[in-house]
C-alpha cells in the first residue's frame, strides 16, 4: 500500500508534444490575419470573425476527437459564420479578405481529415491490460468512451468531477492545455487535484508542441512536504516549440459582451408582450449563452439574480450517472446543463404543477397575488425606489433594499419570509385592511409551490435515473418529457457555453421559462 501511495505522490509525467503541420499552419495563418492593418478587434465584424476562428482552434487544440468528428455541431456553426463573414469581406473589399479566405479554406481541409493526432499519438503506448483513465471534457466524452470500450474493458473515461472518486489508475491521460481547465470565469481551482493529488502512477500529457501553458501548480500533494510539487524539475514542460510558438491563452475564444447586451436590449424592444403583461416587469438577471444555436441566432437562458436557484444537470457526484442539483446562478459553469421549460413554455413548470394542487382556487389565489404586487408597484412608481426603501425601513421592514423591493414586485416572488415584513409592505401599499387575508392566501400558494418542487424533482429523477452521463455529454441539448400530462410540456437541458460578466435587466418572464434567441 505504501508503495502505491509513493507512486501516486510521485507520478511519472510522460509528455507527448505532437507535431501536425497542417494544424500548425492554421495557427500561423490566424496570427498573420491579426497583423493586418484593417483587422480591429473592437469592431463588431472582426470580433465576431476572430471569435469563431478562436473557438475552432481552441476546440481542436484541446479535444482529442478527429478533425472530421461530426457530433460537434458548434464547429459547423462557426464555419458557416466564417463563410458569411468572408462574403461580407469580399463585398466590402476588406484588405484582409484573402487572409480570411486562406484560414477558412484550411479549416475546411482539416474538417475532412479523419485523423485524431492527440489521441492516436498516445494510444499506441498504452497497454490494454492496465487500468487506464482518459480525462474527458463534454465535447470529447462520446469519442473517448467509444474508443476505450472497443480497445479494453480496463480503460475508463472520466470527467474531472468523476475523478474525485477514491480510485487509483495505472495511467491518467490528459489532452490539450492546462488552461482548458483553469482559465477565465468558469475556472475551478479545485481541479488542480488532478495533477497535484493525483489518482495515477503515470500521467500522459499530450498536446501540440507549438502551444504551451502558462498555468503552474500551486497546491502540493496531500500528505507530502510543502516544498514537493509533482512538476518539480520539469520546467521544460512549459517551453513551447514550433514555427508558431504561442501560449494557450493567445486564442482563448472571448466574446464581445457589449454586443450581446445590445442584442438583449433589441430583443426586449421587440417583445410583443412587454407592455401588455402585468407580470413582465424588468428585473436583474444572469445571462447564460448556450452551445445550442438556431440558424444564425445565439440562444440564451436568463436566471434571476434575486437568490432563486436554477436546476442543472451533470454528473456532479462522479458516479457515471446524471444528477439534478440546484445552484445559485453565479455557481453555474461551463459544461453544466441548465434546465429550461421548452414545450408548453409560457409559464414556469413549478407554477403549472402548483396550480394543479391549488385546484379550483388557483385562479382566485393568483389574482390575489397579483393584487398586492400591483398595489406595491403603483406605490413604488409614485414616489420612487429610493424613497420607498427609506419609508419601509422607517416603518420597521428591515430587509427593505433596492434588490429585495424589486424582487417583491416581480412575479417570481410569492411573499416575504416573515409575516411582519409582509404587513409592513401591505401598510405601505395602502391595503393594510386585507393584509391578514392576503398573507393566508400567499401561504397557500407557497405551500403548493413547495409541493410542486418536490414533485418536479421526483419526475426529473425518474426520467434520468437510467441515463448515463455519456448520453448527455457531447450534445448541446437534451429534452426530457416530464409525463403524459401534456400541460407539463417538456424540459430541455442546454449546455452552457458562456456567461456574461455583467447583470442585465430583462422581462421577468424570461427568467422563469424557455430560452431566447439573440
Amino acid at each position: 500500500m505504501l508503495d502505491i501511495l509513493w507512486e501516486i505522490q510521485n507520478p511519472e509525467i510522460i509528455e507527448r508534444k505532437i507535431a501536425f503541420e497542417r494544424f500548425e499552419e492554421l495557427h500561423i495563418l490566424r496570427r498573420e490575419l491579426l497583423k493586418q492593418e484593417d483587422v480591429v478587434r473592437t469592431e463588431e465584424f472582426w470580433d465576431n470573425t476572430i471569435y469563431s476562428i478562436n473557438s475552432i482552434l481552441w476546440t481542436w487544440s484541446n479535444v482529442p476527437n478527429p478533425f472530421s468528428y461530426q457530433d460537434d455541431k458548434t464547429i459547423e456553426d462557426h464555419i458557416s459564420n466564417l463563410q458569411s463573414q468572408l462574403n461580407k469581406a469580399i463585398e466590402y473589399e476588406y484588405g484582409a479578405r484573402n487572409h480570411l479566405e486562406s484560414i477558412l479554406n484550411n479549416i475546411r481541409v482539416l474538417r475532412k481529415t479523419h485523423e485524431s493526432p492527440l489521441f492516436d499519438s498516445v494510444i499506441e503506448h498504452l497497454d490494454p491490460k492496465r487500468k487506464v483513465c482518459f480525462l474527458a471534457t463534454a465535447k470529447s466524452y462520446d469519442f473517448l468512451f467509444n474508443q476505450a470500450k472497443n480497445i479494453s474493458n480496463k480503460w475508463n473515461v472520466k470527467t474531472p468531477n468523476q475523478l474525485r472518486e477514491d480510485l487509483i489508475y495505472d495511467e491518467l491521460i490528459f489532452f490539450g492545455q492546462f488552461n482548458n481547465l483553469f482559465y477565465g470565469k468558469f475556472s475551478d481551482p479545485t481541479l488542480e487535484f488532478l495533477f497535484t493529488a493525483t489518482k495515477a502512477r503515470k500521467i500522459y500529457w499530450t498536446h501540440y508542441k507549438w502551444i504551451t501553458s502558462n498555468w503552474k501548480p500551486q497546491i502540493t500533494l496531500s500528505g507530502s512536504r510543502d516544498e514537493h510539487k509533482p512538476f518539480e524539475g520539469k520546467k521544460d514542460i512549459f517551453i513551447s516549440e514550433g514555427k508558431s510558438s504561442i501560449t494557450d491563452l493567445d486564442f482563448v475564444p472571448k466574446i464581445d459582451e457589449q454586443r450581446f447586451v445590445n442584442l438583449i436590449n433589441i430583443s426586449i424592444s421587440k417583445d410583443e408582450d412587454k407592455s401588455s403583461s402585468d407580470t413582465n416587469e424588468l428585473e436583474e438577471a444572469y445571462c447564460f449563452l448556450l452551445s445550442e444555436k438556431r440558424q444564425d441566432k445565439s440562444l440564451a437562458a436568463f436566471v434571476s439574480s434575486d437568490g432563486n436557484k436554477a436546476l442543472a444537470i451533470s454528473d456532479f457526484d462522479g458516479d457515471g450517472t446524471l444528477d439534478i442539483w440546484k445552484f445559485l446562478p453565479n455557481e453555474l459553469g461551463k459544461g453544466m446543463y441548465i434546465l429550461r421549460r421548452t414545450q408548453g413554455a409560457g409559464r414556469d413548470v413549478i407554477e403549472v404543477i402548483a396550480d394543479k394542487h391549488l385546484g379550483t382556487n388557483a385562479e382566485y389565489l393568483r389574482s390575489r397575488q397579483l393584487k398586492w404586487k400591483r398595489s406595491l408597484s403603483e406605490k413604488v412608481n409614485s414616489i420612487g425606489l429610493e424613497q420607498s426603501v427609506k419609508q419601509l425601513k422607517k416603518m420597521g421592514c428591515t430587509p427593505a433594499n433596492r434588490a429585495n423591493l424589486k424582487r417583491w414586485m416581480s412575479s417570481s416572488s410569492i411573499r416575504t419570509r416573515k409575516q411582519s415584513h409582509f404587513y409592513f409592505l401591505m401598510e405601505f401599499s395602502g391595503i393594510k385592511d386585507i393584509a391578514n387575508e392576503l398573507w393566508s392566501d400567499m401561504q397557500k400558494i407557497n405551500a403548493a409551490h413547495s409541493t410542486a418542487g418536490f414533485e418536479l424533482d421526483s419526475l426529473l429523477k425518474n426520467k434520468i435515473e437510467d441515463i448515463s452521463a455519456g448520453e448527455l455529454f457531447g450534445h448541446t441539448s437534451y429534452e426530457f418529457k416530464l409525463s403524459d400530462d401534456e400541460n407539463l410540456g417538456a424540459l430541455t437541458a442546454f449546455a452552457i457555453e458562456e456567461r456574461l460578466e455583467s447583470l442585465v435587466e430583462v422581462p421577468s418572464s424570461w427568467t422563469q421559462w424557455g430560452v431566447r434567441e439573440l
